[in-house]
């Protein structure tokens, strides 16, 4: 079942654990397969998509936001004078004389 529901709480959600108990007692994996099966075709939304991998940090801007424009000065003003980077202490410091 791992991996097929996007969040394993849709499964419990319409789904008793006795009803997936074989007549041994034990869990009866076919059961659990058949009670998923089921539920994804009437819930195809709870299915469970690709995983993505986390952005590039070069594809990220400060503000976390993936391909948007700065939202704000901070998120502009992270360079010295001489346009090199400036560190975020660095930043505060320069702040806080006005700068």
């Amino acid at each position: 079942m791992r991996g097929r529901f996007a969040d394993s709480g849709d499964f419990w959600s319409r789904t008793q654990l006795d009803q997936l108990h074989g007549d041994d007692g034990t869990l009866d994996m076919a059961k659990v397969s058949a009670q998923a099966d089921e539920l994804l075709t009437e819930h195809p939304h709870w299915r469970a998509g690709p995983v993505h991998g986390a952005a590039p940090g070069d594809l990220v801007n400060a503000g976390g936001k993936i391909g948007y424009p700065p939202s704000s000065v901070l998120d502009t003003d992270t360079v010295d004078a001489d346009g090199g980077p400036r560190d975020w202490a660095g930043f505060l410091q320069a702040a806080a004389r006005g700068e």
